[in-house]
């Protein structure tokens, strides 16, 4: 049974400890990142903790219910296993009520730009800038259908209200200047590029999974 499964850890000889296991429910905005900061936390992660990740669709964001009944799902298949959802804290309103039954660890973020640049970056409030991740560029296709249409009329009456977008780079995704120009030719927004670093995503990540070792 998973709860009395055991193991050594760390290489120390005749020491038997108790695996961890937590899972990560991330939507895919964050794959890329979240690949990328796991890899630099190896070191620095419990050595009783073993990481999993389950990655659901970014389009998901504009079907609530199905992507209340993924997370729901995988909530009750994962009872022998801490949760961290990584989601905004807007990105469903009923997640936070979702949670309360399980052992999950969830983001004050509001949405993935906040939880990404951990609130770090000058102009994040400018009502006239559409923030972008990395993940948003390269998934935009999927993201936009349920929301705006992927026709070329659809995504200007959508997002004409915006002065610009902001991209927000980061070490762990390089985007070709071919995808931001795909991008720009639909959606008819100048796209300015801001590296926003991922410092503070990284330090998240740690907590959350010290959060969820202890629980």
């Amino acid at each position: 049974m998973l709860g009395e499964e055991t193991t050594l850890r760390n290489g120390v000889t005749g020491k038997v400890e108790r695996i961890k296991r937590i899972r990560i429910v991330t939507c895919a905005v964050f794959q890329a990142e979240l690949s990328h900061v796991l890899g630099q936390l190896k070191g620095e992660i419990p050595g009783d903790c073993e990481i999993e990740v389950t990655c659901l669709e970014s389009g998901l964001h504009s079907r609530l219910s199905t992507l209340k009944e993924k997370v729901h799902k995988i909530l009750d298949e994962s009872k022998d296993e801490k949760i961290i959802l990584l989601y905004g804290s807007r990105c469903h309103p009923d997640f936070e009520e979702l949670s309360k039954n399980y052992d999950v660890v969830r983001f004050e973020g509001a949405n993935c730009i906040s939880i990404l640049s951990n609130d770090n970056v000058s102009p994040i409030l400018d009502p006239k800038t559409f923030y972008l991740t990395p993940g948003w560029v390269m998934n935009w296709k999927e993201i936009f259908a349920g929301d705006f249409g992927l026709d070329e009329i659809s995504m200007r009456q959508n997002l004409g209200y915006f002065d610009r977008m902001l991209l927000l780079s980061n070490d762990a995704v390089k985007i070709e200047d071919e995808q931001i120009l795909e991008f720009f030719d639909v959606a008819g927004v100048p796209i300015e590029v801001e590296y926003a670093g991922l410092a503070g995503f990284r330090d998240l990540i740690l907590s959350a999974i010290r959060n969820s070792a202890e629980m």
